[in-house]
C-alpha cells in the first residue's frame, strides 16, 4: 500500500510539474518564408502636398518687410518675403527678435533660421511671399 501511495505521489508531482513548465521549441523554419508583405500595390505615405514647407536661411529686417535669404529642401537659394502668423517679430539695431509659443529668441545677421509655413501667391519687395506658421529653430553662427 505504501508503494502505491508513493507511486501516486510521484505521478501527481510529475503531472503538476509538467503542466507549469513551458515547452521550449526552436525557431520556425524560414525555408518557405515569402518575406515581408508585398508593397506592389502600396500607394506610399500620406499625401503631403498641402502640408507645411520648411525654409532655411538668414533673416534680414528690411524697410517694410522681413526677408529670408535661403531655400527650401532641394531648391536653389532665393529671397522670400516672410509674413508671420501668430509670431511677434521686432527689428533691433542689427538683430531681429522673435517671440512665439517657444519664448523670445534673438536672431543675428549670420544666424540660420528654420521656418515652417506655406508659400503665398505673388512677390513682394523682399522676394517670394511666404506665410510663416512656426519658427522651428534658430542656429547661432559660429
Amino acid at each position: 500500500m505504501r508503494a502505491v501511495g508513493l507511486v501516486l505521489a510521484v505521478l501527481l508531482l510529475a503531472a503538476c510539474h509538467g503542466s507549469s513548465t513551458p515547452h521550449a521549441s526552436g525557431p520556425k523554419s524560414t525555408a518557405v518564408n515569402p518575406g515581408p508583405n508585398s508593397t506592389v500595390s502600396d500607394p506610399g505615405p500620406n499625401n503631403t502636398a498641402s502640408g507645411p514647407q520648411t525654409l532655411q536661411g538668414t533673416l534680414v529686417a528690411r524697410d517694410g518687410c522681413f526677408e529670408l535669404d535661403g531655400n527650401a529642401a532641394h531648391q536653389p537659394k532665393t529671397h522670400y518675403e516672410l509674413t508671420f502668423v501668430d509670431v511677434v517679430v521686432q527689428r533691433g539695431t542689427d538683430k531681429v527678435v522673435i517671440e512665439d509659443s517657444d519664448g523670445k529668441r534673438t536672431v543675428g545677421p549670420r544666424d540660420t533660421v528654420y521656418v515652417a509655413g506655406h508659400p503665398a501667391s505673388g512677390r513682394g519687395p523682399c522676394g517670394r511671399n511666404f506665410n510663416v506658421d512656426k519658427v522651428v529653430a534658430v542656429i547661432p553662427a559660429n
